[in-house]
């Protein structure tokens, strides 16, 4: 890898209020400075990745060494959005759904290097075939508090197969912030399970070509955050590698 690390991190949507959004349109996009804090920590140059042309979206893709797909809110159940990204050439994403299954097909096609991280580690999971659980309280009986509030996430224990990328990077046992009431019960077919928690529910999984890495929990939010992005960076050479 040459010069400093480019991390692309996408942003999270709020809508814009009225009479706002009329003038100002409808979404403001924002990140939090916790994942600004990440990047500096693994030595790296943060760039926000706000929605654009698919064609303008791989030229900027093709130039960075790791996209993030960040936290955020709930996604939508019907998954009407999972075939997304295969549009005319178009910047009108109607959602950030429609916008980060663009980005992560895109990187794909590319071969760049993703980490997705909460709402992030959902979008590839369901993407790429596996089934939300749409409720982890409703479905998965004697199940641990994955949410807790805004100001205090939970933070609970792993278990982790070391013989895997990331699950190597920790400790079984290791106690991660959490902050989601959906998940996934198993990985996508394909892809390699690394770390659950004590009620059966993913944590962590990889593809087998160590170009894909999702984590259920906050990296951004913890302090060896930081390490974990560097190993995988030292892992997976970006497309500029």
């Amino acid at each position: 890898m040459m010069g400093t690390p480019i991390l692309a991190f996408t942003t999270d949507w709020i809508p814009a209020p009225e009479p706002e959004a009329a003038c100002r349109g409808r979404w403001r996009f924002t990140l939090n400075s916790s994942y600004m804090s990440l990047a500096s920590g693994a030595g790296c140059l943060p760039l926000s990745l706000l929605p654009c042309r698919p064609s303008d979206l791989r030229r900027f893709l093709e130039s960075v060494d790791l996209v993030v797909l960040t936290g955020g809110g709930d996604l939508d159940p019907p998954f009407s959005w999972r075939d997304a990204g295969h549009r005319p050439d178009s910047m009108d994403y109607e959602t950030r759904a429609h916008w980060e299954a663009s980005v992560y097909r895109t990187a794909r096609d590319a071969g760049v290097p993703v980490l997705g991280i909460c709402l992030g580690f959902q979008v590839i999971a369901i993407l790429e075939g596996a089934r939300l659980i749409p409720d982890i309280p409703s479905e998965v009986e004697g199940c641990l508090d994955h949410h807790g509030q805004p100001g205090s996430p939970r933070h609970h224990p792993l278990s982790v197969d070391g013989s895997t990328f990331l699950g190597g990077l920790l400790p079984d046992g290791a106690v991660v912030c959490s902050y989601h009431h959906q998940g996934i019960s198993r990985a996508p077919d394909g892809f390699i399970t690394c770390a659950v928690t004590s009620d059966g529910v993913v944590e962590a999984f990889e593809s087998p070509d160590m170009k894909v890495f999702a984590v259920q929990w906050h990296p951004e939010r913890e302090p060896g955050g930081a390490a974990l992005v560097r190993a995988i960076l030292d892992e997976t050479p970006g497309a500029r590698g």
